[in-house]
C-alpha cells in the first residue's frame, strides 16, 4: 500500500520498503531495550528482595543475640542473688555461732568469777576461823602463863 506522503513510483516503494525495515529495526531495537530494561528492573528488584531478606534474617539473629544476652544476664543475676543470699546466710550464720560463743563465755566467766568468790568467802572463813582458834590458843596460852608466873601460896607447915 502506497504511502500517502511519499511519491508513488517504484522508488517510492523502495524507500517505504527501507522506510518499514528502519521502523521494524527500530521496534526490535525498542522492544529489545524493554526487554533490557525489564531485565535490569527484576534484577534490581531481585537485589531489594535479597538485601530485604538478608536483612531480616541480620534483624532475626540479632534479636536471637539479644535474648541469648538477656537470659544470660538474668541468670546471672539469679547466681549473684544466690551468691548474695549465701553470704549472708554463712554472715547470720557466723555471727549466730559468735553469739552463742561470747554467751557461753560470758557463762565461764561469771561461773568462774562465783567460784572464784565463793573460794574467797571460804578461805576468809577459814582465816576467821584459824584466827578464832589462833586467839583462843593464845588467851589460853597466856593463862596458863600467868598462871605459871604467879607466885604459888607458900604451903604452911603443918
Amino acid at each position: 500500500m502506497p504511502s500517502k506522503l511519499a511519491p508513488s513510483g517504484d522508488g517510492t516503494a523502495l524507500a517505504e520498503l527501507d522506510l518499514r525495515t528502519h521502523v521494524r529495526d527500530l521496534q526490535r531495537a525498542l522492544a529489545a531495550q524493554r526487554e533490557s530494561l525489564d531485565a535490569l528492573a527484576e534484577a534490581r528488584e531481585r537485589d531489594r528482595q535479597e538485601a530485604a531478606a538478608s536483612s531480616a534474617q541480620e534483624t532475626t539473629q540479632l534479636k536471637s543475640t539479644i535474648t541469648a544476652l538477656r537470659d544470660a544476664m538474668a541468670v546471672m543475676q539469679v547466681e549473684k542473688d544466690r551468691a548474695v543470699q549465701q553470704a549472708l546466710a554463712a554472715g547470720a550464720q557466723e555471727i549466730a555461732q559468735l553469739k552463742a560463743t561470747v554467751s557461753a563465755l560470758r557463762d565461764e566467766l561469771e561461773a568462774s568469777r562465783q567460784e572464784h568468790e565463793l573460794a574467797l568467802q571460804a578461805a576468809g572463813r577459814e582465816q576467821q576461823d584459824e584466827n578464832r582458834h589462833l586467839l583462843q590458843t593464845v588467851v589460853v596460852l597466856r593463862e596458863q602463863l600467868d598462871l605459871a608466873r604467879a607466885p604459888q601460896p607458900r604451903a604452911l607447915p603443918a
